[in-house]
């Protein structure tokens, strides 16, 4: 009787031990598929998320003040853009200057809306460095196929200039441009595959790169701050952009 009831004991204590091993193991489980998932998360998502645009777009009156006549030329970018004086280089008076300080791609896309009162030919259409090292260089090509597409539809024609390539001296003004050798080779990456898509879909594109850099890095004769144009940089890209209105004839 009593070596029955120590079976019974023995058999009781193994089913328990197999339910609570089996627990365990479910448990283990269930930790390594949290953690590889985490792990594929953090493979999938971006190096960086770009803060919200933290300006008013409202504040820049130009998106809303309407100036005389209709500009056949818009110029949409950020300080690049901004600090042209596309009148005087140009030599004509129908651009108007759509850049932004600082602006980022993606701010760039929520204030295209601000120029469906305008009927232009072109528009020459520049942007990206600010958003780098911090963004994904495949989801800024994105940002541009939006802009591209925007125009597009209007049959307004978009050129798109190619990000400019930044000097070493850029790091002594902006902490998180030091790295000006890994933000470059974003943006030969982020390039190249704008140059790709310009081939496929007939869009003009601009390459300042190989007027002003040398070796993949902004030469310092032509940048104020590493960043930043020279007047002698504005006259190339200017030179850049008449030879391209005078193949798509855009008139004065």
């Amino acid at each position: 009787m009593r070596g029955k009831n120590a079976l019974i004991l023995i058999c009781i204590v193994s089913v328990f031990a197999l339910i609570v091993l089996l627990f365990y193991v479910k448990r283990l489980r269930f930790q390594n598929n949290l953690k590889e998932r985490r792990l594929i998360e953090l493979s999938v998502k971006p190096p960086h998320i770009s803060p919200p645009c933290t300006y008013q777009l409202n504040l820049f009156d130009f998106h809303y003040k309407k100036e005389t006549g209709n500009p056949n030329i818009i110029m949409l970018g950020n300080s690049l853009i901004r600090h042209g004086k596309w009148d005087s280089l140009l030599s004509r008076k129908d651009v108007i200057n759509r850049g932004i300080s600082g602006d980022r791609l993606k701010c760039i896309c929520e204030r295209l809306s601000y120029l469906d009162g305008y009927n232009p030919k072109i528009c020459f259409i520049e942007g990206g460095i600010n958003d780098l090292p911090g963004s994904n260089p495949d989801s800024l090509f994105e940002d541009y196929k939006q802009i591209v597409s925007y125009f597009k539809k209007r049959k307004i024609i978009p050129i798109i200039n190619l990000v400019l390539f930044i000097n070493p001296r850029a790091g002594l003004k902006w902490d998180i441009r030091k790295n000006y050798i890994s933000i470059n080779k974003q943006v030969a990456y982020l390039d190249e595959r704008l140059i790709v898509y310009s081939s496929s879909e007939h869009i003009t594109y601009i390459d300042l790169n190989k007027k002003l850099c040398h070796d993949n890095v902004l030469m310092d004769k032509y940048t104020t701050d590493g960043v930043h144009l020279t007047s002698e940089g504005y006259r190339i890209w200017s030179d850049e952009i008449k030879n391209i209105l005078k193949k798509y004839n855009i008139r004065r």
